[in-house]
C-alpha cells in the first residue's frame, strides 16, 4: 500500500502514533513522576530542617521516681513474716551500688536478692534467714534506687518490726581518726546488746550505720536499752573486728 502525502504528509501516520505516545507519556508523567519530586523534595526539606534545628530535649528531669504506696508492700508493718518486699513507682528505675547504698538493721544473716522489674525494685530475703524476735528492722536504700534518665535518688527508707510495735528511738554522731583528728567516711557504728568486750569478735551487731563522708551517721528505730557502742573500719565487711588491719574505737553507754 502506497502512502499519501497529501493526507498525512511524510511519515505522517508514524508521527501521529508517536504523538500519541507522547501525549500518553507526558499524562503518566505527570501523574506519576510529579507526586515523586514532590515527594523527594518533601524529603529534602525534612532534612534540612533536621540538620538546621537539632532538638534540646527539653529541660532537665530532677524528679526522683515517687513510690506508688497503693502497690508496694506496706511499710511500718507490726509482727512482720518474712516475705518479699515489693516497692512500685511512678516511672522505670534502675539499681546503682546496690552493696554500698543499701543497709539493713540488724544486719542480716544471709544477702538478701535486690532486683529490678521495670518500675519496681523487689527485696527478697534468703531462704535461710532467721528474723531476730520483737525486733525493729530498717532497710535504708541510700541512693541505690534511681530513674533511668538522670539517676535522681528514690531514696527509699522501709521500716517494719517482728513484734507487736515499732521502735522509734534513734542514736546520732560522728566518727574521726584519733591520731589525726580527720572524719572517717565509711566506718561502720555498732551496737550490741551484749557488752563484753570480746563481743566485736564473735558477733554481729545489733545496730549499725555507715558514716558519710564528713564521719556522721545516724541509726534510727532504735529500742530502749543498754548498749556497747564501737566503730570499726571493717576492711573485709563481715561486720566483726578480726585484727591488726582494722581500726576499731569504743564508746561504753
Amino acid at each position: 500500500m502506497l502512502l499519501n502525502p497529501g493526507k498525512w504528509g511524510t511519515f505522517g501516520p508514524f508521527y501521529c502514533f508517536l504523538r500519541k505516545i507522547s501525549f500518553h507519556t507526558v499524562d503518566l508523567l505527570r501523574k506519576y513522576f510529579a507526586p515523586a519530586v514532590l515527594l523527594c523534595g518533601g524529603l529534602l526539606f525534612l532534612v534540612a530542617c533536621a540538620n538546621q534545628t537539632p532538638l534540646t530535649g527539653g529541660e532537665k528531669d530532677t524528679e526522683p521516681p515517687k513510690l506508688d504506696s497503693t502497690l508496694s508492700t506496706r511499710n511500718f508493718q507490726t509482727n512482720f513474716k518474712k516475705q518479699e518486699i515489693a516497692l512500685y513507682f511512678d516511672e522505670w528505675v534502675q539499681l546503682k551500688d546496690v552493696f554500698n547504698q543499701v543497709v539493713v538493721s540488724p544486719p542480716l544473716a544471709k544477702r538478701p536478692v535486690i532486683e529490678r522489674r521495670k518500675k519496681s525494685i523487689r527485696f527478697r530475703f534468703d531462704d535461710e534467714e532467721v528474723l531476730r524476735d520483737s525486733a525493729t528492722y530498717v532497710i535504708n536504700f541510700g541512693n541505690a534506687i534511681v530513674d533511668l534518665n538522670e539517676s535522681n535518688p528514690a531514696e527509699i527508707v522501709f521500716v517494719f518490726s517482728t513484734g507487736p510495735y515499732i521502735d522509734s528511738l534513734s542514736v546520732s554522731g560522728s566518727v574521726v581518726d584519733a591520731y589525726t583528728g580527720k572524719p572517717v567516711e565509711k566506718a561502720l557504728f555498732m551496737l550490741y546488746e551484749n557488752t563484753a568486750d570480746s563481743v566485736v569478735r564473735t558477733e554481729r551487731p545489733f545496730y549499725f550505720a555507715r558514716t558519710d563522708r564528713d564521719g556522721n551517721f545516724t541509726i534510727s528505730n532504735v529500742k530502749t536499752g543498754t548498749f556497747k557502742a564501737v566503730a570499726l573500719v571493717d576492711e573485709n565487711l563481715n561486720y566483726k573486728y578480726d585484727g591488726q588491719n582494722e581500726k576499731i574505737g569504743f564508746l561504753d553507754t
